[in-house]
């Protein structure tokens, strides 16, 4: 569950809905980077908010501007 979100308003809805389906985590981050690179937990709407502004137009690790921001349900398991 997530998409891209190019304004705080669609940032929002699509955090409202990964938290109405019973995630209490939502992953904001810049869709092209790496590493965890301005990956942010968000547990409620205003630290999605927050992350949204620290990553919106702003340049990532690779100097590139993000011109949208991922917004995805995060979920617990092994990373590889």
């Amino acid at each position: 569950r997530g998409g891209l979100a190019q304004s705080i308003e669609q940032a929002l809805e699509i955090g409202r809905s990964i938290f109405s389906a019973g995630s209490t985590t939502v992953v904001v981050k810049p869709p092209a980077s790496s590493g965890t690179d301005k990956v942010f937990y968000c547990e409620d709407e205003r630290q999605l908010e927050s992350a949204f502004e620290q990553v919106f137009q702003k340049p990532n690790s690779h100097g590139t501007i993000s011109t949208s921001v991922s917004v995805t349900e995060w979920i617990d398991g092994q990373e590889y």
